[in-house]
């Protein structure tokens, strides 16, 4: 799956609609600070690289409501929250102000299942967290964010990131201040997290200003490392004897996003969403997980590591052998105000709708010959954001679709989710393309 910047809106293509499944949760409580907050501007942007985190906040972020993200510590979702509240514990005590982890964390997890963040109830698509943090602003409240990472190179730190603005993505982005400690990965994290939290020294960003300047006291890397700490570089493939039973656990839904723990033995023994990945596709990892249950990884355990694997194959030319080249976009138009571009949608709410995969699409145009088929779709959604009507208008210049064609593009369409729409009925616009081409 590919992830581009559209103003505020992470652009989904090639991703199916997440079914999302019935359960039943309690209502979110409304932001315990949910009233505006006027930001002086500091005549420093950056804060001086000396000093305890108690007495080197910027004026700005004092008073700012903000929430945790997800460390990028190799954590499970309930260690994540574990950690979330040792984050938000440390960072309220140097006087912060910070929305409760498990709050947040709840609306984040709603959110990827396609739930209402408010309600519990099935209202749509699964989003990523920059979808959610757009669907779901105001019921967030808060207009900063907590970044935690531990990175490694001759030596080990962790970095806490107080940033204005709810996502590294959406507008509005402001001002962010840098913290560092010293950090020992060989350490269980349990301990060594909040050991640190409270060492934090006010800093500029090591992955901005390069290596050199190290923060006083780092400790070089353990040679048998914690298995939270996350190798920012290593992911795992599928093996291949296992790959045909997730490919169908996935169909056409794209690719599905898990982390998972092994044994001595390197079998998977733990096996859940990783929820810092763009696509974790919720809906097919508990298949993926059976699947991968107890089969070895082929390498040395015990070990934890994100696991990306992508569903069928699919076919790339037509029946008589020219290559197709099938997707589907957003339409996008020109936000006067702002100068920038958005996502075309008749409310606001459903601005992340999900767009059919390209795998889905390309079997619609199989039998075209060669040249190019444009159209531009609105798909109406009701409130729990299920596609009602699919209407097609031809692109001027376009060839055109054959009745078959236009049948299957209508279904594909008529399987797109919208975003909780937040009104009893709504429009998004978008634009299917194909084209043909001689090899």
């Amino acid at each position: 799956m590919t992830r581009c910047l559209l103003v505020g809106c992470a652009v989904l293509i090639a991703c199916g609609p997440k079914v999302a499944k019935q359960e039943s949760y309690p209502a979110i409580d409304p932001p315990a600070s949910d009233t505006e907050t006027t930001l002086p501007v500091p005549a420093d942007t950056h804060i001086p690289a000396s000093g305890p985190l108690r007495a080197g906040i910027p004026q700005p972020l004092v008073g700012l409501p903000l929430h945790v993200a997800d460390s990028t510590l190799l954590l499970f979702a309930d260690e994540q929250l574990e950690a979330s509240t040792m984050i938000a514990k440390a960072l309220r005590a140097a006087g912060l102000t910070v929305e409760e982890p498990k709050r947040t964390r709840e609306i984040f997890d709603r959110a990827a299942r396609g739930l209402s963040a408010v309600t519990g109830q099935a209202c749509g698509a699964g989003l990523d967290r920059t979808s959610a943090a757009m669907r779901w602003r105001a019921e967030l409240g808060t207009k900063g964010r907590i970044e935690t990472a531990v990175y490694c190179e001759d030596s080990c730190w962790i970095e806490v990131n107080i940033a204005e603005g709810i996502d590294p993505v959406l507008p509005p982005r402001g001002r962010t201040a840098f913290y560092a400690a010293p950090y020992d990965i060989g350490q269980p994290w349990r301990t060594e997290l909040p050991k640190r939290l409270g060492e934090l020294v006010a800093f500029r960003s090591l992955r901005d200003y390069g290596p050199a300047k190290l923060v006083p006291g780092a400790v070089p890397p353990a040679v048998t490392p914690d298995l939270a700490f996350a190798d920012t570089n290593l992911t795992i493939d599928v093996p291949a004897a296992v790959a045909p039973a997730t490919k169908q656990c996935i169909g056409m839904s794209g690719a599905a996003g898990l982390l998972v723990e092994t044994d001595a033995n390197d079998k998977v023994i733990k096996c859940e969403p990783y929820a810092r990945a763009f696509d974790d596709n919720r809906g097919v990892v508990p298949c993926v997980c059976t699947a991968l249950a107890g089969r070895s990884l082929g390498g040395t355990g015990p070990r934890r590591a994100p696991v990306f694997t992508r569903g069928l194959d699919f076919k790339v030319k037509t029946t008589a052998g020219l290559d197709l080249n099938v997707g589907a976009i957003w339409e996008q138009v020109r936000d006067e105000a702002s100068g920038l571009f958005l996502v075309k949608v008749s409310h606001p709410s459903i601005a992340s709708w999900s767009l059919p995969s390209f795998i889905v699409l390309e079997a619609c145009f199989t039998t075209m010959s060669e040249g190019a088929i444009g159209s531009n779709v609105e798909v109406a959604f009701d409130q729990v954001g299920k596609a009602t009507s699919v209407k097609l208008t031809p692109m001027s210049g376009s060839m055109a679709m054959t009745p078959a064609m236009e049948t299957c593009v209508r279904d594909a369409f008529m399987a797109s989710l919208g975003s909780c729409p937040a009104v009893p009925t709504s429009i998004g616009f978008a634009t299917v393309r194909a084209t043909a081409t001689r090899p």
